[in-house]
């Protein structure tokens, strides 16, 4: 999976660095209100006994100008369930939502390409269901980080569009290491 999510980063930075090179079409009349809501396939590293999952993200955001916009969004991945020994089952998930700033150029009349960076919250649940309270009850603690992402949006219609993206939640300061979330996905974007 994770090879997968390197491939898809690689391909949306080598097709983004060439967009920053393109002319840029002229500016819209001004800024425009976006939502979208998509899929992505969650790798969340940062758990001990990781598994990937599937997950939906939601976004709402505005386009400052023609290149640059700023959004929130929000990942809500499905609970994972581990089992992590002869006796031991682990549910975790790690629900986050980012405030972004987005950055765009023009790789032709209906493919943009973006990079996306922002600080991130992310509330990670984990819960031991076999084992008696506290651990069987779960528990719920916030890591704060950075989040970084790639995507191309490909207009369908002028207000339409399809969008290939990945981005990564990243903790400094985690423990043991584990410190990336990677999440690859597809969203429909709605832009007003």
């Amino acid at each position: 999976m994770m090879r997968a999510n390197s491939l898809v980063l690689l391909l949306v930075l080598s097709a983004a660095s060439s967009a920053f090179a393109q002319p840029q079409q002229a500016p819209s009349a001004g800024p425009r209100v976006f939502v979208s809501g998509g899929l992505f396939a969650d790798e969340d590293g940062t758990w001990g006994n990781g598994a990937a999952t599937v997950g939906f993200s939601g976004a709402a955001g505005i386009d400052i100008n023609h290149r640059t916009d700023v959004r929130l969004l929000v990942d809500v991945p499905k609970t994972v369930t581990v089992v992590c020994g002869t006796r031991c089952v682990e549910e975790h998930r790690g629900r986050s939502w980012s405030v972004l700033i987005g950055v765009h150029g023009t790789l032709s009349d209906r493919v943009r390409a973006g990079i996306m960076v922002g600080f991130a919250s992310t509330e990670h649940y984990s819960a031991f269901p076999e084992s008696p309270p506290p651990f069987g009850s779960g528990t719920t603690y916030t890591w704060t980080g950075f989040t970084i992402g790639v995507e191309v949006p490909v207009s369908l219609t002028s207000h339409l569009f399809v969008v290939p993206e990945a981005h990564a939640v990243w903790f400094p300061l985690a423990d043991y290491g584990r410190t990336t979330i990677a999440r690859p996905g597809v969203s429909l974007r709605w832009r007003f």
